[in-house]
């Protein structure tokens, strides 16, 4: 959903620039919820208010719904068959190939570099091995980054005074 909602809001219609699509990504999974549905309420909102926000919501729900349930009972049907079977096995990697492009993506808009790539990667690791929950690491970041703020602002209006 990522790469097709960048491709519609920021390079077609340039309702967006590359850095306000990142900031709509990351509050969208900040917040409760399936990621393209709060998109889409975030992106229509910001261009029709209440309006928009419901017809996103609405253009977002139903087609894949009404997908999913042919998708159900044609599974119902004919999920047993070996050449599903294949075709599934084969649906895989192609997955995973558009969630690494996806990341990559992301990570260029957000001006990943040598000095900042290992925050991902501790991330990462935190939530993989560590069994951190991403939610708890959001607090931490959010209160880190307040506590920077404040204590740079501090800084910047009187560099001599001791906090």
């Amino acid at each position: 959903m990522i790469p097709l909602l960048r491709e519609e809001c920021v390079r077609k219609k340039k309702w967006f620039s590359e850095e306000e699509f990142v900031d709509i990504v990351t509050i969208s999974q900040s917040t409760p919820g399936v990621l393209a549905i709060n998109m889409s309420i975030f992106i229509g909102y910001k261009l029709k208010k209440l309006k928009g926000a419901l017809i996103t919501t609405l253009g977002t729900i139903l087609p894949s719904f009404i997908i999913i349930l042919l998708f159900a009972i044609f599974l119902a049907k004919y999920g047993e068959l070996e050449i599903i079977q294949k075709i599934f096995k084969a649906i895989r990697p192609v997955v995973v190939a558009l969630i690494v492009y996806a990341v990559y993506t992301m990570a260029r808009v957000a001006k990943l570099n040598w000095y900042t790539i290992w925050i991902p990667i501790i991330v990462f690791a935190l939530i993989i091995f560590a069994h951190i929950s991403p939610v708890y690491i959001i607090m931490a970041t959010i209160i880190t980054a307040i506590t920077y703020s404040v204590y740079i602002k501090h800084i910047k209006k009187d560099p001599k005074k001791d906090l």
